[in-house]
């Protein structure tokens, strides 16, 4: 998909812009293309406003354009009942600001996500991170990024929430060590955690190694559906 000006924006790989919605177990593929003055690309969805709640989705296409660029979605505004829970991205992402392997910008909850897509912006922006290009006061439970990038978080705005943790392959491994230091039981555990709460839309997805012939480093880790 590509924008047809320099302008464009709010375009995604499912949707361009979603409110009061759930969107489940999809993917994306298809590269994503807007101007350098565009906003709001995602791999998914552009742009995710009012209460809505991605799960399990995944986006393994490039994704470019200007400011709010992001793996999942370009700029998660959901407000406190907005989630994105077990999604990851393997596509590369380029933006001008606001750049981000699983949200450009992020104002809602993210959730046992994770990125292996490298994240490019140009050197005078602070705001590429290899999970969230901007994070405004909200939380990053249970997430994590292998990628060139030095930083999970670009620019953060809620210093005193839990950060993503790179994926190192030494100290923090994929689906070795224990703890914390195991991203595929921990993310499976957030999932869980979110699961318990009735008044969440339940997850029917966890991860695990993708043992696939000649699986790609770039994704470690597929969902599969539990029920």
């Amino acid at each position: 998909m590509t924008g047809n000006d320099d302008r464009s924006g709010y375009a995604g790989g499912i949707a361009g812009i979603i409110t009061r919605s759930t969107i489940t177990q999809c993917s994306n593929s298809g590269d994503i293309a807007g101007g350098d003055n565009s906003r709001s690309i995602g791999g998914i969805t552009g742009e995710s406003q009012t209460d809505n709640t991605i799960i399990g989705c995944n986006n393994s296409a490039s994704v470019k354009g200007g400011e709010y660029i992001g793996g999942i979605t370009g700029l998660h505004n959901s407000g406190s009942n907005g989630s994105i829970i077990a999604c990851y991205n393997t596509g590369g992402i380029t933006g001008t600001s606001r750049a981000g392997g699983i949200a450009g910008t992020s104002h809602a909850d993210l959730i046992a996500c994770y990125s292996t897509g490298n994240v490019s912006v140009p050197s005078t922006a602070d705001t590429g991170g290899g999970v969230i290009g901007h994070r405004y006061y909200s939380s990053c439970l249970a997430c994590y990024w292998n990628s060139s990038n030095d930083k999970g978080i670009g620019s953060d705005s809620s210093t005193s929430d839990p950060a993503p943790v790179k994926v190192d392959g030494s100290t923090v491994q994929w689906a070795a060590g224990s703890g914390s230091n195991n991203a595929l039981a921990t993310m499976n555990a957030a999932i869980d955690t979110w699961n318990s709460d009735s008044d969440n839309t339940p997850c029917l997805w966890k991860y695990k190694v993708n043992d696939a012939p000649a699986a790609p480093a770039t994704l470690p880790l597929v969902l599969e559906k539990t029920e």
